[in-house]
């Protein structure tokens, strides 16, 4: 799973936010259940450091509508 990256927020605060936060977080914004999505993030096998978000989001995906 890739590594986390560092950004800074509107207000000057450095955070780090990791790319399977990300791909959780727009999970649940589709309207799957946090635990569901989280699982279906932690389940990805072989992603890459050099792989996209979307990348992640749509093999994530394709786990959880395997698994219905």
């Amino acid at each position: 799973m890739p590594e986390h990256v560092t950004a800074a927020s509107s207000n000057g605060q450095v955070i780090e936010v990791s790319l399977a936060d990300d791909a959780v977080s727009a999970l649940i914004n589709l309207g799957y259940k946090p635990a569901e999505a989280k699982r279906a993030v932690d389940s990805v096998d072989g992603f890459d450091e050099k792989d996209e978000l979307g990348a992640l989001i749509r093999r994530s995906l394709a786990i959880i509508v395997g698994e219905r």
